[in-house]
């Protein structure tokens, strides 16, 4: 997962298409100069598999508020599963182990979390996160060779 960042060291706003990677976490076996294989950090954390029940509540995502204030919404782990899962199978070569997917979608959406980041790290792709969505920055980052993925909603 890369983040690119939109601002400089000293908080100021970089200007358009000058977004700078902050840190980069990639899987096993994907070798990337400057960045850090995502078991190093597991290791390097206290951090142990848990057992949770399927049906448990996994997070709350919260409606855009169109027909009203903004309601959560419950998302179970076979949910988010289930989806990832569907996603997959609609397409298995829509995204795959080795890719880099740009990821300019909100992650407080489910498409932007579960179907373009949750998929991207089931199947052990590359996310570059963007900080916000800017046209240019984002036409650069896609034209390049790079990129080989780009999850995004009908508007953009």
């Amino acid at each position: 997962m890369l983040i690119a960042r939109g601002r400089t060291s000293s908080g100021r706003r970089r200007s358009r298409g000058t977004a700078q990677l902050r840190l980069t976490i990639v899987p096993d076996g994907v070798e990337l100069a400057d960045s850090t294989v995502i078991t190093e950090v597991i290791s390097e954390t206290s951090m142990q598999p848990v057992d949770v029940e399927q049906d448990a509540l996994a997070l709350l995502l919260f409606t855009s508020g169109t027909s009203g204030a903004p309601r959560p919404a419950m998302h179970s782990h076979r949910n988010l599963l289930v989806n990832q899962q569907q996603m997959l199978a609609a397409d298995p070569t829509s995204m795959l182990r080795g890719d880099l997917v740009l990821g300019v979608l909100l992650l407080h959406h489910v498409y932007g979390l579960n179907v373009v980041l949750g998929v991207a790290l089931r199947v052990g792709a590359t996310v570059v996160l963007a900080e916000r969505f800017d046209v240019d920055a984002t036409f650069e980052l896609v034209s390049s060779p790079q990129i080989t993925v780009i999850g995004v909603a009908p508007p953009v």
